[in-house]
């Protein structure tokens, strides 16, 4: 299942597709997408997003919670 996003750019928004496996800390780029440079000869061309992947886990779960968590773990998730 990929996980949509939805981020907000000096251009408007855009939509960010983060591909199944992808974990903490992981970077994702956005070729093209950024602001635009004003390097010599390269005028017009736009820069990458990067987006830095920070996945949060909640402090407390629910007993469904943490059984479906014990679930995927003995699945070895």
């Amino acid at each position: 299942m990929k996980i949509k996003i939805y981020l907000q750019t000096l251009d408007g928004d855009i939509i960010v597709k983060i591909p199944e496996g992808t974990g903490h800390g992981e970077i994702l780029r956005v070729r093209g997408r950024g602001v635009p440079t004003t390097a010599r000869g390269r005028d017009g061309h736009r820069g990458d997003i990067l987006v830095h992947i920070n996945i949060v886990m909640p402090k407390k779960l629910s007993k469904e919670a943490k059984k479906s968590v014990e679930e995927l773990r003995r699945e070895g998730v």
